[in-house]
């Protein structure tokens, strides 16, 4: 069994692509990661919460689901498990708010300290369409008031500035040996995302 996180700014059509992939020519093929907390529906507390503390949350969180999933290897070696949001979202996410003087500079060094001691990435799709794309399905989103508890919360994380910073510092993965870039969710981005996941095995 593999093990393949999805990665992207918000709004980049990370849940659409797995769901696409799930349903896609090879659905015996994959599942879905079973183990997700939507952190601001089950802890009222998390809106309370500071950057620096959601920061270190979400990461500790994102590792702590990798590793679970690496205990489910050997029940079913054929299926590659699909976890939206990994390692590299809390990367780009610090990054971000470091950059942008969201979370300060004693701050951001603890969080640095601790996804830079992380030993191994797993493999990552990292879904990065254009940011005018991102900022209309944000836009999108709020319209029909699909989160309106986080759209509130994160309200900072839907700026032109941030989708833009966040988006720069994703295309600096690009190089990653672990990484594979995808613009959008279609078809022709599954089968090319496919074919990079059979080459791994």
């Amino acid at each position: 069994m593999s093990i393949i996180s999805f990665s992207g700014p918000h709004g980049s059509g990370k849940t659409t692509l797995i769901n696409r992939m799930l349903l896609s020519e090879k659905p015996d093929a994959f599942i879905n990661n079973e183990f997700e907390i939507d952190f601001i529906k089950k802890f009222p507390s998390f809106s309370v919460l500071s950057n620096f503390e959601r920061s270190l949350i979400r990461l500790y969180h994102r590792y702590y689901v990798f590793q679970r999933n690496l205990t489910l290897k050997n029940q079913d070696d054929h299926k590659i498990i699909l976890i939206s949001r990994g390692i590299y979202d809390s990367i780009a996410y610090i990054e971000t708010y470091y950059r942008l003087g969201i979370i300060l500079q004693h701050e951001y060094d603890i969080l640095h300290n601790i996804y830079s001691n992380i030993q191994y990435m797993p493999k990552t799709i990292i879904l990065i369409p254009p940011v005018e794309v991102i900022m209309k399905r944000l836009g999108k989103r709020r319209n029909e008031k699909v989160r309106v508890k986080r759209d509130r919360i994160f309200s900072h994380e839907d700026t032109i500035e941030f989708v833009t910073t966040m988006h720069d510092i994703f295309e600096k993965f690009r190089d990653d040996v672990n990484v594979f870039y995808a613009v959008d969710n279609e078809d022709d981005d599954i089968k090319k995302i496919v074919a990079w996941i059979n080459d791994g095995k």
